[in-house]
């Protein structure tokens, strides 16, 4: 999945997400995080999905405003 690396254990946003880390910071952010880490990886998976798809259509969508 691009954007997060899922493990067995633990969800890490990888290097993809870029230096930036202040989402972290984020702590409605964290929470959001922590409530999916405990998820089952199925569940994981489609959720990520879902927000890579909203990740990539608002990208798509600027690009096409230039």
């Amino acid at each position: 999945m691009r954007g997060f690396c899922l493990s067995a254990t633990k969800l890490q946003t990888s290097q993809s997400v870029g230096s930036d880390m202040n989402v972290l910071k984020d702590p409605m952010m964290l929470k959001r995080l922590n409530e999916l880490d405990k998820m089952d990886n199925e569940d994981k998976i489609h959720i990520l999905k879902v927000i890579d798809g909203f990740i990539k259509s608002i990208k798509l969508k600027d690009i096409a405003a230039f």
